[in-house]
């Protein structure tokens, strides 16, 4: 089985209508090159400010606007839609929304949800430096629950989603591809240049040859301070790039050759070499 996949590369802004008319544009053009799977990336439809005051009114319920407009591209161009992600309003904490990835099959459907696990924190200088500040995500978002991993299964490959700095955390993948199946990682991200140059390429192969998985991984792009690395990114079970964007907005597409996929696993087969120590339920 062939499937061709798209990953979508934006500079999303603050005015999510028309962060959102974007990105419907890049979804059609995606389709009509003939992918399958298309995925936008981390917070597609807002990316502003996020003082407490303003983040109730950016995030949304699910269902909602954003869920519809993403269930209604997926059934209109007959594809399979990772969402990126977006604020979804948290009623225990409406001032710090989760982080949210959706995923619709070709008749609209809601597949699966994804709140991201792992909230970035990043210090712009080194400790001592007056200049330093924190860039931390737990100011104004929720981190999902732990256990909350969501795997979207489909007859065109079961994909395990994350979210951006997720990608750090290696078990996330692991629990995926061993248990529950996963054949496609999707990594939508706003990765910053700071971090993207030095870390984005080797995380996202590392996680495509320790699982032996596609990798779809869109990323934003921008130039404004903190700016985003873009180099969107597709990848093979063998780490290698099948098609990438390095700048600027568009789309890039590979095909995924799920009989290369099993080739891999059945020549290197690192996932028969994965137990389960069942007297404290851990991986060894």
């Amino acid at each position: 089985m062939i499937v061709r996949a798209a990953v979508i590369q934006m500079t999303p802004g603050e005015h999510k209508a028309q962060n959102c008319e974007a990105a419907e544009g890049w979804v059609a053009q995606a389709a009509a090159a003939g992918a399958q799977w298309v995925s936008l990336p981390e917070t597609f439809v807002y990316s502003g400010s996020h003082r407490p005051e303003i983040m109730p009114s950016v995030a949304e319920s699910i269902p909602g606007p954003t869920s519809g407009l993403l269930s209604q591209w997926a059934k209109q161009h007959q594809i399979y839609l990772i969402g990126g992600s977006f604020f979804e309003l948290n009623p225990q904490d409406p001032q710090r929304p989760f982080n949210t990835c959706l995923v619709y099959g070709p008749e609209g459907q809601l597949l699966a949800k994804y709140r991201k696990n792992h909230l970035f924190i990043f210090k712009t200088a080194s400790p001592g430096d007056a200049t330093a500040r924190n860039l931390s995500e737990s100011a104004y978002q929720t981190q999902g629950k732990p256990g909350d991993r969501s795997v979207a299964m489909t007859p065109l490959g079961n994909v395990g989603l994350s979210i951006c700095y997720d990608l750090r955390f290696p078990d996330l993948y692991q629990y995926y591809s061993r248990e529950c199946g996963a054949t496609l990682l999707a990594v939508p991200s706003k990765f910053l240049k700071t971090t993207g140059e030095a870390h984005w390429l080797p995380l996202l192969q590392a996680r495509a040859i320790e699982n032996q998985c596609f990798v779809l991984a869109a990323n934003a792009y921008s130039e404004t301070q903190p700016s985003n690395y873009g180099h969107s990114v597709i990848l093979d079970p063998w780490g290698k790039v099948l098609a990438q964007l390095t700048t600027g907005e568009g789309i890039c597409c590979a095909d995924l050759d799920f009989a290369y996929l099993a080739q891999v696993r059945e020549r290197l087969p690192v996932h028969a070499h994965t137990h389960r120590d069942v007297s404290n339920d851990k991986r060894v």
